[in-house]
C-alpha cells in the first residue's frame, strides 16, 4: 500500500500539523484508543473470523549470526509498541493492549534446513506460508518473523506483518532498523537510530484531537451531490434503489457471513463506516503493459510545460478517459494519501495511508491546462480532510462504492531501472480480486512507468482495457504536440 503526499500533488510542502502540545494530556490506561484502520481490520476480523492480508518481504542479510539477529529483532520489537500490541472490545469500542514483556517465540520462528531439500523450493513454500498466515487479532501479534540459514547462499530474514499495522513505508523502516540494531551488536557499537518522539497510541490520539469531522463531511457530501448532479443524476433518487446501498449491502454481507461461519446472526453497528466489501470477489481482470522511455519522456515534457508534477497529469487522463467511457461531466476517484506529515511519523510503525476523494469535472470551453491546475488544486483541497476516511463517507450518504467513488489511482516512485522486456503486456482475463470497478497503480522506475490495471469484467471487459489505455496514449501523443489544447480536441467518444 503505496500513498502519494501533498508534493507529489503539487509540488509543496504539507500544510497540515500536528500538535504535540495536545500530548500533555495523554495519560497512561490498560486499554488506548486506536486508528481507524486499526478499528477497520479489527472489526473485518471480528465478522469473517481471521484472514490473510499480509505484507512478506526479505532482509538479506551476509555471514549472518543467527544469534545476534534475533537480539537484534528483539531490540527492534521493543522499539516499536504497535508490534507488541493484542485487540479487544471494551464498552463497544475497539480498544489496543500493549504489551511489556514479551518472549522471542513470540514473535520468531527458526528455520532448519532438512538433507536433500530443494532450497529453492523450500524459500517459494515459507513465503507463501508467511503470505497466507491468519493473525488472531485477540490473541496474536501482528508480526513474524522467520530467520533462515539454509546454505550460504540462502541465509537471512523472512518479514510477515499484517496491514493492520503496515503500509509501504513499513518495509523500508523494518529494513533498515533491523540492518543498523544487528550491525550496531556486531561492531560494539551504540545504534544510530533516533529515539521514537511517541508511539502508535499517541499517534491515535493526536489524530483524533485534530479531525474536524463535521467539516470534512460537509466538504465531502457538497462534493459528491455537486458532482451527482452534473451527470444529471439526483442523490436523493439514487439512494432510492436497494441496490445503491451501502447499509444494506453491509449488512446482507455480514448475515451471509455469520451464516456461513455458523455465528449467531447478530447485529454489529460499530462495522458500519468502517467495513466494505469483507471478502473482495474474484470477478475481476489485471492488465498491465508500460509507459516505454520514449513515451515516459513525452509525459514529463507534457508535465513541465504544464508545471505540474507527472502524477497529477497522469490522474488527469485517466480521469478524461474514464469521462470519455461513461459520456459524463465529473467523475470521483480516490487516491491513497499519505498521513505521514511530520518527520517524526517517517519512522513510525503502522499503516498511515487514507484515500482522499478527488472530485474532477469537465466543461466543452475548458483546456486541457486549466483542468490539470483544477485537478491539483482539488486534490490540495480535499487533502485536508484526508483524516476522513471514505468508509465514513458510504455510511453517511448511504451509497455503494460503486456510486460514490468507482475508481482508485495509486502512483509510487520507484528509483531504480525496470530491467525487463518494456514491450510486454500481461493480461489475466478472470480470477482477479477486486474491490473497486477499475483501479490502477502507477509504477514510475527511472526508465518507464508500469501500468497495473485492475478492473470488475461487469465493468469493463479485457478488450475494453485494451482500447482505454490505448486512447490514453494517443491523449499522450496529442498533447506532446499541442499541450495547450482544448479538452474538445481531445475527445473521441465514438472510440468507446
Amino acid at each position: 500500500i503505496t500513498a502519494i503526499n501533498r508534493k507529489d500533488s503539487d509540488n509543496s510542502s504539507d500544510t497540515i500539523k500536528l500538535d504535540y502540545n495536545a500530548l500533555k494530556d495523554f495519560q497512561k490506561q490498560n486499554q488506548y484508543d486506536v486508528t481507524f484502520t486499526q478499528s477497520k481490520e479489527f472489526l473485518r476480523y471480528h465478522v469473517i473470523g481471521r484472514f490473510a492480508y499480509n505484507m512478506v518481504f526479505p532482509i538479506y542479510v551476509s555471514d549472518m549470526d543467527v544469534a545476534i539477529v534475533k537480539r537484534a529483532i528483539m531490540m527492534f520489537i521493543d522499539r516499536h509498541e504497535i508490534l507488541r500490541t493484542k485487540y479487544l472490545f471494551e464498552n463497544g469500542k475497539v480498544k489496543q493492549r500493549i504489551f511489556e514483556n514479551v518472549n522471542e517465540q513470540d514473535f520468531i520462528k527458526t528455520l532448519v534446513s532438512m538433507k536433500g531439500e530443494n532450497i529453492e523450493d523450500r524459500l517459494r513454500w515459507e513465503y507463501e506460508n508467511s503470505s497466507n498466515q491468519q493473525f488472531d487479532f485477540e490473541n496474536d501479534f501482528l508480526i513474524s518473523i522467520k530467520i533462515g540459514k539454509l546454505s550460504e547462499e540462502s541465509q537471512g530474514i523472512l518479514v510477515c506483518i499484517h496491514h493492520a499495522i503496515s503500509d509501504a513505508r513499513c518495509a523500508e523502516i523494518i529494513q533498515t532498523e533491523i540492518r543498523e540494531l544487528y550491525n550496531s551488536i556486531i561492531n560494539n557499537r551504540n545504534s544510530e537510530l533516533k529515539p521514537l518522539k511517541f508511539q502508535a497510541k499517541e499517534y491515535a490520539y493526536l489524530i483524533k484531537k485534530m479531525s474536524n469531522d463535521s467539516e470534512s463531511s460537509a466538504f465531502y457530501k457538497k462534493s459528491i451531490v455537486d458532482s451527482l448532479s452534473l451527470n444529471g443524476t439526483s442523490y436523493s433518487e439514487l439512494k432510492k434503489l436497494k441496490k445503491n446501498r451501502y447499509r444494506n449491502k453491509l449488512k446482507t454481507e455480514i448475515k451471509k457471513t455469520q451464516l456461513i461461519e455458523g455465528k449467531e446472526l447478530v447485529e454489529i453497528p460499530q462495522a458500519y463506516g468502517h467495513l466494505y466489501n469483507l471478502i473482495p470477489k474474484n470477478n475481476g481482470g489485471h492488465y498491465s503493459f508500460f509507459l516505454k522511455p520514449e513515451e515516459l519522456k513525452k509525459l514529463e515534457k507534457i508535465s513541465s510545460d504544464y508545471g505540474k508534477s507527472n502524477f497529477v497529469v497522469l490522474l488527469t487522463l485517466f480521469a478524461l478517459v474514464n469521462l470519455e467511457l461513461k459520456s459524463e461531466k465529473s467523475t470521483r476517484t480516490l487516491i491513497p494519501f499519505s498521513q505521514r506529515i511530520t518527520e517524526e511519523l517517517n519512522d513510525l510503525i503502522g499503516w498511515m495511508v487514507s484515500e482522499v476523494l478527488v472530485v474532477i469535472s469537465i466543461s466543452d470551453e475548458m483546456s486541457m491546462k486549466q483542468l490539470v491546475n483544477n485537478v491539483s488544486e482539488t486534490i490540495v483541497e480535499a487533502s485536508q480532510h484526508r483524516f476522513y476516511h471514505h468508509e465514513r463517507i458510504l455510511n453517511e450518504l448511504n451509497l455503494d462504492l460503486n456510486v460514490l467513488a468507482p475508481e482508485l489511482v495509486n502512483y509510487a516512485i520507484v528509483d531504480e531501472e525496470y530491467n525487463a522486456d518494456l514491450t510486454s503486456k500481461h493480461i489475466k482475463e478472470k480470477g482477479v480480486k477486486t474491490h473497486f470497478n477499475h483501479s490502477v497503480t502507477f509504477q514510475h522506475y527511472l526508465n518507464c512507468i508500469r501500468i497495473d490495471s485492475v478492473y470488475k469484467l461487469d465493468y469493463l471487459d479485457n478488450h475494453q482495457m485494451e482500447i482505454f489505455w490505448q486512447t490514453f496514449l494517443e491523449k499522450v501523443e496529442l498533447l506532446f504536440e499541442n499541450s495547450d489544447c482544448l479538452l474538445s480536441q481531445l475527445q473521441k467518444n465514438e472510440v468507446f
